[in-house]
């Protein structure tokens, strides 16, 4: 069975010499299908690790930016200068790696009246570009293979194109217009949305399925950041209005106070988990928590790269190609369309278009999707996540603020999508860009690390630093150089694509260029001459010894992650206490014994005493407890008594509870009928 394609960007031919099912023993039949079945569920395990390992990476983000993430919100006078809103919101969601928090952040701000709504929109085409680093990260763990890395960081990066090209268009547009936020007020003024509309509930299903793992390795206070924002906006409009100085002062404290806060839940009512009484301050822990979930991401992406190529094999691997892949030959671009609305649907159950990209571009890489229709599932993935924001708006304090911006963020992505998507010829410019960056990754492996570099981080920080300098730097600065960077752009695309309209001075290869970008290509014709002649063998060639050797390499790198997460962490045993006992937890690591929220170090406690100097220390701090006893016969059914049971039991410090406890229910006398009760509930 032989399919065939001249495509450079497919995996050209694809055979198989395994056997029909029809052609099956009953007993191979039965080994295959067993086998097929431990695969598959293998399979779901690597992909649920990897899932955890995208959180733990937005999780180490967001403790590196740390609660003072929120005051990139604080200087309110850029917000409505679109350029640097747009910034701001690409960098936001870099730095929390999830757009779904950047845009709550906003949503929070621009229902509290912190940011007017009209400004939030440049924020959120800010997000929307933000969040498509993710699976550009992802699409690094096939730079094994030329092949494979051309097709995966181009199957990411048109996400980075298609949301770049559509925010080029209306970001400008958006200035003029405010198109968008007048579509998104007139719709909830239409449907009679209110202030007082009743709040929906909000179904996280990823996190309801991943908590029970992601909970025992770190816990982040995902608020704070929030809070820090609005406290910061609440400073700046304070300072900006003359408040009186002391109420200025109360308001600077409580942000100096938040500002100090850990990203890292250190509560003492917390469940354990591997992060809990860490030593080390968020910065190490944050970078240490990056290390560790990007080695984890890497090496279960190529377990489950390993492991699809062997499920997806012979025959399976045509009819999967097949389906990934659907067209129906009689109406052109229908089967685009569903795949749209399938990557839609994924992203509104698991709630994420970072995870739903993510998933994909490894099978861009492998050949299963084409490079043409990772981009239905990309631009579908676009418009589940809005599904998000609209259900996060409805589940918020300032519904109608909140779901106007939201409906904004979908329309923004309609409009993207009948921009760059319907017309086969304008569809051609994102994939053609994608393409263009996937060739260049493939001649430089190094290219997509400077990537990443600059449309994520230098070029928006740029751009943030001009608009906070002046506007005058950004227009005679930061807009010539977006320009020049349009440009060479263009021309690049020129010569690649139609070289006839490309003036000739602009038709030299310089030296520094790689084979992509060069005109004269005979040597790559020929590769992909030799390529398109070839054939790829949809086959195994040794499917019964599949798994050995990457499963001994994938063990022994997530054996030596779990050392390198547990060694600096206070985490192999724990002390715990009561939840009306006021100290906090210790944590016993390798080499210290710590908790985190202690101010200095500590002596540990001496070892309780006993016999005699125990009668005498416990007569002497129970004395008050027993003079209030003395006072009152019925004191144990009192309310508030047990707060004085408890006074009595902090007092005696150098006793075990057992001591205490005996010591209460026999030698404290006359307190009432539920002064036993009371000795027995301060040490349950």
């Amino acid at each position: 069975m032989t399919e065939t394609t001249e495509d450079k960007w497919d995996t050209k031919v694809m055979e198989s010499s395994e056997k029909a099912w029809s052609e099956r023993t009953g007993c191979e039949k039965v080994l295959f299908t067993v086998t097929q079945f431990v695969k598959v569920l293998s399979a779901f395990l690597l992909l649920y690790i990897f899932i955890i390992s995208l959180g733990l990476m937005g999780n180490a983000f967001k403790i590196i930016g740390g609660p003072t993430a929120g005051t990139a919100f604080r200087n309110s006078a850029i917000f409505g200068n679109p350029i640097a809103g747009c910034a701001l919101g690409i960098m936001a969601t870099v730095l929390v790696q999830s757009s779904s928090t950047s845009t709550s952040i906003i949503i929070s701000m621009t229902a509290s009246l912190l940011i007017k709504p009209e400004n939030a929109i440049y924020m959120i085409m800010g997000a929307n570009i933000g969040t498509s680093v993710t699976n550009t990260i992802v699409s690094m763990g096939q730079m094994g293979d030329r092949d494979e890395y051309r097709r995966a960081f181009g199957g990411a990066t048109v996400h980075d194109c298609f949301n770049l090209l559509t925010v080029s268009i209306l970001l400008p547009l958006e200035y003029i217009t405010h198109m968008l936020y007048h579509i998104g007020t007139g719709i909830v003024d239409a449907t009679g949305i209110n202030a007082e509309t009743e709040k929906a509930g909000e179904i996280d299903f990823l996190k309801v399925i991943t908590k029970p793992v992601s909970s025992r390795l770190i816990s982040v206070d995902e608020k704070l950041v929030t809070k820090v924002a609005e406290a910061s906006a609440v400073v700046t409009e304070a300072k900006a209005t003359g408040l009186a100085e002391d109420k200025l002062k109360e308001l600077e404290d409580d942000l100096s106070g938040l500002l100090k806060k850990s990203m890292i839940n250190h509560q003492r009512t917390q469940d354990n988990f591997l992060f809990l009484n860490t030593p080390m301050t968020d910065q190490w822990a944050g970078w240490l928590l990056l290390a560790v979930s990007l080695v984890m991401l890497s090496t279960t992406l190529v377990l489950f790269v390993k492991l699809l190529q062997t499920i997806v094999r012979g025959r399976i691997a045509i009819w999967m190609k097949t389906l990934l892949n659907l067209e129906f030959k009689s109406v052109p671009f229908v089967g685009d369309y569903i795949l749209l609305l399938f990557g839609a649907g994924i992203t509104i159950l698991f709630q994420s278009s970072s995870i739903t990209t993510s998933i994909l571009t490894p099978l861009v890489g492998i050949g299963l999707i084409k490079l043409d229709k990772m981009f239905p599932f990309t631009v579908g993935a676009n418009i589940g996540t809005t599904v998000t924001g609209i259900l996060s708006a409805l589940a918020g304090s300032n519904i109608p603020t909140g779901l106007a911006v939201a409906l904004a963020h979908l329309f923004f992505n309609l409009f993207g999508i009948l921009i760059w998507f319907p017309i086969p010829f304008i569809r051609a410019i994102p994939l053609s860009m994608a393409k263009g960056l996937g060739s260049l990754a493939a001649d430089l492996r190094w290219f997509p690390l400077v990537y990443i570099f600059f449309v994520f981080g230098a070029l928006p920080g740029l751009l943030l630093a001009l608009s906070l300098a002046h506007w005058a730097a950004l227009v005679f600065v930061g807009l010539p150089l977006l320009f020049i960077i349009v440009a060479i752009c263009c021309l690049f695309g020129l010569r690649a694509n139609s070289p006839d309209v490309v003036p000739a001075v602009f038709k030299k290869d310089l030296f520094f260029f790689p084979p992509s970008m060069r005109m004269s290509n005979e040597t790559e014709n020929a590769s992909a001459t030799s390529e398109a002649a070839s054939a790829s063998n949809a086959d195994l060639s040794n499917p019964r010894r599949w798994w050995s050797a990457p499963a001994t390499w994938g063990l022994g790198w997530f054996a030596l992650l779990a050392l390198w997460a547990a060694l600096p962490n206070a985490q192999w045993a724990v002390i715990k206490f009561h939840k009306i006992d006021k100290r906090e937890h210790v944590g016993i690591g390798g080499w210290s014994a710590c908790g985190a929220l202690f101010k200095k170090d500590a002596a540990w406690a001496p070892i309780p005493l006993s016999g005699s100097n125990a009668t005498i220390h416990l007569q002497s701090c129970t004395a008050d407890l027993k003079m209030k006893c003395a006072n009152k016969s019925t004191f144990s059914t009192i309310p508030g008594a047990n707060k004085e049971y408890e006074k009595s039991y902090y007092a005696c410090t150098r006793v075990d509870k057992k001591s205490w406890e005996s010591f209460c229910l026999n030698s404290v006398q006359g307190c009432g009928t539920k002064h036993k009760e009371q000795c027995g509930n301060i040490t349950k």
